[in-house]
């Protein structure tokens, strides 16, 4: 149970774990200030922001854990960081014995909010964004080298030119059940990625056309604003959305379409990415078919350049975001998109091979760790042989992507399965997250998915499964009155994991002689448990 209780109060702690490796991690509750006014009333304190401080050998992360529109700027020597609202942050972890790059820091109240001045080592220089609802900005030393990451090159040599004579492309909207979708009509076939960085979606083309918006609405319920950039080999567009709204990618010829909102679209085929073996230093490489173009794209968000690689239709992309040492893969409709947190990530493919690297190699776990055998697992949690078994070991794996993204995965695909109407069938996806939370001791959190999916289905309260897993989690909740309900249902009555349960349920309450029999009634249940029940 302490599991559950570690993972609601740490999520955020999870998520940067899994893009460092930290030799530090503070977090520190903001003082509170609250000395009284003698010619009035007493004002509220300014809330408390949390500092979060992270290292690893080529850059310090800084976090900030439930802050979103933090803005960034440089004043000399120093990255001034700039919260939307007032708060009392407590600097210690950047005053006293700071982190590497980091000379001191300071709080500074302006026009009712707070700024934070982080003096920097010479030659530093920083990134900033959000992640998984968190502001960050990432500390790196300043590359004196005018090389950079390699410029845009073409995969596919001598296909059709997809520019338009014109070498304009209007884009087009059309509102279906619920959805923004987007079509882009190219003379050719044109490679393409569309992927999710925070709170943005990028549409990245690999021809320099001009995407003309001009005929979309400034703003709907699916998007806020959508900005236009052209670099030398590339076309994008990045679309301001709701976090975590699902998007899609579909190419049929030499039309695009991107669909923002929950849909009834396939999923793409999923882009393999695994270590390679052969090579020396540490390298890895994915697998993008129909790859088309490696182009770095200015995000003027962040101020940092992301590596992208392009591709023809049918889609293929990244089910979630895949963090590292030194970078992150990014979600994908289609296409991949590379966030480096070092100034000398290089990409190269070769036909459909795509390699990441850094002249020094990337720091992989090893080659023995079963990290792709863990991707591959973590699929949908599947059902047990009896409605009243759990598998926690299998239902909790979150793949290399961890596990809000494993989370927000899940939570998407209800939406999706319900349709653009909400009248599909999306019972299945309720369960698949159900079983996910129970695994991973979340029982609170898993009753409530539950209690909702038999709101809007009836019939699940005479599923077994159903019943059984709603138990479990009442149980984990010690919620016993309660989880005996949901096993006393007759659905249940001749089921030997249930007796189990009705048998611990007993014990708990000290009703030693009903246990005895429960537990005898499901003795051949007893090994197809978990060893931890």
């Amino acid at each position: 149970m302490r599991l559950g209780a570690f993972l609601r109060s740490t999520v955020a702690a999870i998520c940067i774990l899994g893009v460092a490796t930290p030799s530090m991690l503070i977090s520190a509750e903001a003082r509170q200030v609250s000395a009284p006014s003698k010619s009035g009333p007493r004002k509220a304190a300014p809330a408390s922001l949390q500092v979060r401080v992270a290292q690893a050998p080529d850059f310090t992360r800084l976090e900030f854990p439930g802050s979103r529109g933090m803005q960034a700027r440089r004043e000399g020597t120093a990255v001034v960081l700039r919260f939307p609202r007032d708060a009392n942050p407590n600097l210690s972890a950047l005053n006293v014995g700071p982190p590497r790059l980091v000379k001191g820091a300071q709080a500074r109240h302006v026009g009712g909010v707070v700024e934070i001045v982080v003096a920097l080592s010479e030659g530093t220089d920083f990134r900033a964004g959000n992640a998984d609802g968190n502001d960050f900005v990432n500390l790196f030393v300043r590359q004196e080298t005018t090389s950079g990451p390699a410029p845009a090159t073409a995969v596919i040599a001598n296909r059709p030119n997809p520019m338009p004579a014109s070498g304009v492309v209007p884009v087009k909207l059309d509102k279906v059940s619920g959805q923004i979708q987007l079509s882009f009509d190219w003379a050719n076939p044109a490679g393409a990625a569309v992927f999710r960085r925070g709170e943005a979606v990028w549409v990245v083309f690999d021809a320099p056309a001009r995407l003309d918006i001009g005929k979309l609405p400034a703003s709907t319920p699916q998007y806020r604003n959508i900005q236009v950039f052209k670099g030398a080999d590339y076309a994008a567009l990045r679309i301001s959305t709701p976090q975590g709204a699902p998007f899609y990618a579909g190419g049929v010829g030499s039309n695009w379409t991107i669909a923002l909102g929950a849909g009834s679209q396939d999923s793409p085929d999923l882009v393999r990415v695994a270590r390679d073996d052969n090579a020396s230093p540490a390298t890895l490489t994915a697998n993008v078919a129909g790859a088309t173009r490696i182009a770095w794209v200015s995000d003027p968000a962040v101020g940092d350049r992301l590596g992208v690689v392009t591709a023809l239709a049918p889609s293929k992309g990244l089910a979630s975001r895949r963090d590292y040492v030194e970078m992150a893969l990014l979600q994908s409709a289609t296409g991949l998109a590379v966030e480096s947190y070092s100034g000398d990530l290089q990409m190269t493919a070769d036909g459909d091979i795509v390699r990441i690297g850094r002249p020094k190699g990337l720091l992989l776990s090893s080659m023995s760790s079963g990290q792709a055998q863990a991707d591959a697992g973590a699929g949908a949690p599947q059902a047990m042989a009896m409605p009243a078994l759990i598998d926690p070991e299998r239902w909790s794996k979150t793949g290399s992507g961890g596990f809000m993204a494993r989370y927000d995965a899940l939570l998407s695909a209800v939406p999706a399965a319900g349709g653009p109407d909400g009248k599909g069938d999306d019972t299945a996806a309720r369960m698949a997250l159900a079983r996910f939370l129970v695994g991973s001791n979340l029982s609170f959190e898993a009753i409530g998915v539950l209690n909702a999916a038999g709101r809007a289905h009836q019939t699940l309260m005479g599923d077994g499964e159903f019943r059984g897993l709603r138990g479990v989690a009442k149980v984990m909740a010690r919620r016993y009155a309660e989880a005996e309900t949901d096993f006393a249902s007759p659905v249940l009555n001749d089921d030997p994991s249930a007796a189990m349960w009705r048998g611990y349920i007993a014990s708990k309450t000290g009703q030693w002689t009903d246990a005895n029999q429960r537990f005898a009634e499901g003795a051949r249940a007893l090994n197809m448990f978990p060893a931890l029940w």
